[in-house]
């Protein structure tokens, strides 16, 4: 099922899919240009777990103080009966890196998070941006957070991006990593 919107600056567009155990939703919204807000929801239900995520981004970045660094863009996530689901086999660090956000059932865990986008205000995020998800499951603790990096490009709004990092904390014990390239084309002639 699926549903689309256009309505002068807004547009929006959504669906929903179900499953053998529940269903998920998501709706993707904007208001375009002079505006230039964007969010996004996403809903999955199963017979023991519920994930509410909700990610935005800002028209203009907040000043974060003296840094020279804006707030771009901010998100939470909400997990009950659920965890972070990463894919197994090879790669410890690998796996960590290509988590896309899918969760799994965990009878009695509660996942929290939230998502931050900085980058430079003078540019836009040209020089130096950054995007960042904090998340925490209880009550087998652990403590995910991944970081993903772009310099001298357009502003990095996801997993997307040259620069990543990571850094676990679970039972399985400690796991940090970081990839990446950089390729500045051009820079001077």
């Amino acid at each position: 099922l699926g549903v689309r919107l256009e309505a002068g600056l807004l547009t929006a567009h959504g669906g929903a899919v179900l499953t053998n155990d529940g269903f998920t939703a998501g709706l993707d919204a904007a208001l375009g240009d002079p505006v230039g807000v964007n969010a996004r929801a996403r809903l999955t239900q199963t017979a023991t777990s519920l994930t509410v995520e909700v990610d935005g981004s800002l028209p203009g970045p907040i000043p974060l103080g003296p840094t020279l660094l804006g707030l771009f863009g901010l998100g939470g996530i909400v997990g009950l009966g659920a965890r972070p689901a990463l894919p197994t086999g090879g790669d410890p660090v690998q796996n960590q890196l290509n988590w896309n956000g899918q969760t799994e059932p965990d009878d009695g865990a509660v996942m929290l998070g939230a998502t931050v986008s900085v980058g430079t205000l003078h540019d836009w995020g040209f020089t130096y941006s950054g995007w960042g998800k904090l998340i925490l499951t209880l009550p087998d603790p652990s403590l995910r957070l991944a970081l993903y990096v772009g310099i001298l490009q357009p502003r990095v709004t996801g997993s997307a991006a040259p620069l990543k990092g990571v850094l676990v904390v679970d039972e399985d014990g400690i796991t940090l990593g970081a990839r990446g390239a950089i390729t500045v084309p051009h820079l001077l002639d």
